[in-house]
């Protein structure tokens, strides 16, 4: 398939491509994106589409929280969430005096129970929200541009591409889950697949902070190969839409993302 040419721009005559199930198209966005976002674009219903990849992604994300809390165990959740305090208290986002008092309260509901409950249900929904927020913003786009497209094709391009890079992710995390001491783990950035994980990694004490260092958290494999992915789905179901057009697009939000998130990744991370 010519990259600078959607499927929806081809001629009409041209033959529709095979039906793919759930599994093919996960398999084909990592191998031939651009022919399985193209059946994407003509796939009849909704549940191999949009309802698949959904389940697949809370499935994933929920088991994924609940073993990452599991390992981690109480005495070092309780001791990240006393740092993640005494960094609110040191920019003055908790009053002084009443620092001691919030630091006990949350200190005692932490529970490995009550952890679980709180992580699964983030990890479970966070690719799902991420994807209707993505599909959304790019049919706007798309509405204003004059491009054509369905809001059904790009969220199940969305779907398909937060899967297929997700697994990649799961996999490495549970690995990682298993090969670190428990009091090692940190959930929000246990696959160091950015930039700034490995300056953190490499320089250590000497690491860029705040925001020099949430901005060099976007800076991430996964999340480049996600955009990438987008861009060759997105073109696939849009007619006269050049991949090149909707990554320059995806980039630009993308930075801009990066521009007023990094501060509090910074933070936090």
């Amino acid at each position: 398939m010519n990259p600078d040419l959607s499927y929806a721009s081809q001629p009409a005559n041209a033959a529709e491509p095979a039906p793919l199930n759930f599994f093919s198209r996960i398999i084909g966005v990592w191998f031939s994106p651009g022919e399985t976002f193209a059946e994407i674009g003509h796939a009849k219903g909704i549940f191999g589409t949009i309802l698949a990849p959904i389940l697949a992604l809370v499935l994933l994300g929920a088991v994924f929280g609940v073993v990452g809390v599991n390992r981690i165990g109480v005495e070092n959740l309780k001791r990240e969430a006393e740092r993640n305090i005494q960094r609110m208290i040191d920019r003055g986002w908790i009053p002084q005096e009443k620092a001691a008092e919030i630091m006990e309260q949350q200190l005692q509901k932490i529970t490995v129970t009550s952890a679980a409950i709180q992580q699964a249900p983030i990890w479970a929904l966070i690719y799902v929200v991420l994807a209707l927020i993505i599909a959304g913003i790019f049919k706007l786009a798309s509405v204003i541009m004059g491009w054509q497209n369905q809001y059904k094709h790009l969220l199940s391009v969305t779907l398909y591409t937060s899967l297929a890079v997700g697994i990649v992710f799961f996999l490495i995390g549970f690995v990682l889950l298993f090969l670190k001491s428990p009091d090692e783990i940190q959930m929000n950035n246990l696959v160091a697949s950015n930039l700034g994980a490995l300056l953190t990694a490499v320089m250590g004490d000497g690491a860029p902070t705040g925001f020099i260092k949430g901005l060099a958290s976007f800076v991430d494999v996964l999340a480049i190969w996600k955009i990438i992915l987008l861009a060759i789905g997105f073109a696939a179901v849009s007619r006269k839409l050049k991949p090149g057009t909707v990554g320059i697009i995806l980039g630009v939000l993308y930075l801009l993302v990066a521009l007023v998130m990094a501060p509090f990744v910074g933070v936090f991370s």
